[in-house]
């Protein structure tokens, strides 16, 4: 008679399931009872009320809610309010794997947090660099980066979003930025806007929070491309000088929250704030202490200045390791002319003017390292209108292109016309802050005295030391005036723009044209009486540029208002300068009314900078009546 074997039995096999189920069961147990001491270590500690855990989850200082709109953020089914909740659960979940879909788990999705955790709990087997998270490995670099910018982009006219400016933070695998940095990621935070948005739903959504917004990375280069080489708009790097410890929380918590969802509003939860909202986890200082009812980029810029000044003030490492500039591909381009000789420059402007791509007997008459630097010229010169046209060049411009390159491979390699980097006037930070405060005194015709107060929530007017090369943008200027016998609006402006465009060369084909766009109400004298005259004006012509310090503009403009003549032409010149600490203008035109009579007016303004936020100003204007004030300015 055959005898089953032991391995083939019933009853050892139901032994065998017995022993596991009971392994298993003393295992989960064992587990349970861990989980549930560092959850009681991380109560005992209150870790689930720590600033770091709660700018983890994106709980602003007293909020009740995270700012975060993914659910899929949040372990917890209450965590987007309840943060000691959301701790528990992550918690929990440091247990949890699945060796199918090991970048699903919750080590690896959220990395930041089990980092910040391992400080205080002893999570067993815990390593930042896990080796069963594939995608977030390939993706964090940690032992690559070095060190962490922050990027100030200068205002670009071309978007609403963009007038003030923008800010990215890019992850630094090199000591030096160049084109060898192309490659660093950069994260970037923006509105998911639907292609094709018009420019009015666009604006109306963005002040209203109809957006969702979120963070996202991109190669350096990308951005290079837009806003340096398309958009020509100059950046400042500012390098952080970050602990170790605090880099890679940083990094790791930027790997958490690509992809979700905020909500987005042009004038505070906008790019300057969410980059803000990142470097606060990390920086011991409160970032957004400036972050009211509204918030642009170099407000943030202007917050690590003041925290860097009072750490070397009180001994303590610095937050800003070093300022770099990275020019526009227009103002590297303006530079590489300048460092030709008149007799080069004169033979590049010479071939650009005939618009024959092969016609180089202009060139051909230099010398041998002439003409090389000339071609080199010629080159970023036709590089530049390629990246001005976007990623769809014409063929003419490829072709224009491929023949100058042609031409200079027949020549020796010679040294550049002008190696040296282009500088900028100065770092948006060493002027003063973008909000404006004024109160002083005033009078009119009558010639009785006023008080006056101003407040301006964005201003880089002509007369302020952050002003744009000589351009202005102003935003929301109220300007209040009271005697003992009346209070009364004085002005009240929503919008100024001035662009003069002054370039240092005249190159053919160039845009030479300036403009002002002035939208407001201000207070007239109308039969002996005040009234509010409803206006907008928009102004075009040239500008010229004297020095270093110095411009003349003539500009013609249109303008319409609800009280008097509904439609005026204003001819008018102006003169800007400034030396050192004193800035000044002055303008003289005649206004032409539908009755065509004509009126001469003029004004006069100064400001002496006694301190970079504080100053003196001076203004006196003749249209239809006299005005003068004198006030003190603050910039905060």
């Amino acid at each position: 008679m055959h005898q089953q074997s032991p391995k083939q039995s019933p009853v050892f096999l139901s032994l065998l399931v017995l022993v596991a189920a009971l392994a298993a069961a003393s295992l989960q147990a064992s587990d349970e009872l861990l989980i549930e001491q560092l959850i009681l270590d991380a109560q005992d500690q209150s870790l689930h009320e720590q600033r770091t855990w709660r700018r983890l989850l994106h709980f602003r200082d007293g909020a009740k809610k995270s700012e975060i709109k993914s659910e899929e953020f949040f372990l917890s089914a209450a965590g987007k309010s309840d943060p000691q909740a959301e701790l528990e659960t992550t918690l929990r979940a440091y247990f949890v794997s699945d060796e199918e879909k090991p970048n699903n788990s919750a080590r690896c999705r959220f990395p930041a947090r089990y980092y910040w955790l391992s400080k205080y709990i002893d999570l067993p087997g815990y390593d930042p660099r896990a080796s069963d998270c594939p995608r977030f490995n390939r993706w964090a670099l940690l032992d690559k980066v070095d060190s962490i910018s922050l990027y100030l982009v200068s205002g670009y006219f071309g978007n609403p979003a963009s007038t003030f400016g923008h800010s990215l933070l890019k992850l630094n695998t090199s000591d030096k930025s160049g084109e060898s940095d192309f490659f660093d990621l950069t994260i970037n935070f923006g509105a998911m806007v639907p292609e094709g948005e018009l420019i009015p739903l666009y604006v109306f959504r963005g002040l209203t929070g109809g957006y969702d917004a979120g963070f996202s990375d991109q190669y350096y280069y990308t951005q290079d491309r837009v806003y340096t080489r398309t958009e020509f708009r100059d950046i400042w790097d500012y390098r952080l000088n970050l602990t170790e410890e605090e880099r890679t929380l940083l990094i790791l918590h930027i790997w958490e929250i690509i992809g979700k969802k905020f909500t987005y509003y042009f004038l505070k939860q906008n790019c300057a704030y969410r980059i803000a909202d990142l470097v606060d986890l990390v920086v011991e200082e409160p970032i957004l202490t400036n972050a009211n009812a509204w918030y642009v980029p170099v407000e943030l810029f202007h917050r690590i200045v003041e925290i860097d000044e009072k750490r070397i003030q009180s001994g303590q490492p610095r937050l800003i390791e070093q300022i770099e500039t990275i020019p526009s591909n227009q103002r590297n381009l303006y530079h590489s002319l300048a460092g030709l000789s008149e007799e080069e420059r004169q033979a590049v402007f010479e071939t650009i003017k005939q618009k024959e791509d092969t016609d180089f007997s202009k060139i051909k008459k230099l010398g041998p390292s002439g003409q090389a630097r000339a071609l080199d010229s010629l080159l970023a010169y036709q590089q530049y209108l390629k990246a001005g046209e976007g990623p769809e060049a014409s063929e003419e411009r490829k072709a224009a292109i491929r023949a100058i390159l042609i031409q200079r491979l027949q020549l020796p390699k010679s040294n550049s016309a002008n190696k040296t980097k282009p500088s900028l006037p100065m770092t948006p930070t060493q002027g003063s802050r973008p909000m404006l405060l004024a109160a002083g005194v005033g009078s009119d015709s009558s010639d009785d005295l006023y008080f006056k107060a101003d407040w301006t929530a964005f201003s880089q007017d002509s007369l302020s030391p952050n002003s744009l090369e000589g351009g202005e943008l102003v935003a929301l200027s109220a300007s209040i005036g009271w005697s003992e016998e009346d209070v009364f609006l004085d002005s009240l402006e929503f919008i100024r723009v001035t662009k003069l465009n002054t370039p240092p060369l005249s190159i053919p084909g160039e845009p030479k044209s300036s403009w002002q766009l002035r939208i407001a109400t201000d207070r007239v004298d109308v039969d002996g009486g005040d009234a509010l005259d409803w206006n907008s004006t928009f102004g075009y012509g040239r500008a010229w540029k004297f020095g270093n310090s110095t411009r003349f503009r003539a500009l013609l403009h249109g303008e319409l208002h609800s009280v008097g003549e509904e439609f005026r032409l204003l001819p008018q010149i102006g003169l800007s300068s400034n030396w050192k600490n004193l800035r000044a203008e002055l303008t003289l035109g005649s206004e032409w009314d539908e009755a065509k009579s004509a009126e001469l007016v003029w004004s006069a303004q100064a400001q002496y900078q006694m301190k970079q936020n504080q100053a003196i100003r001076l203004k006196t204007e003749n249209r239809h009546s006299n005005r003068h004030s004198l006030s003190f300015v603050f910039y905060w």
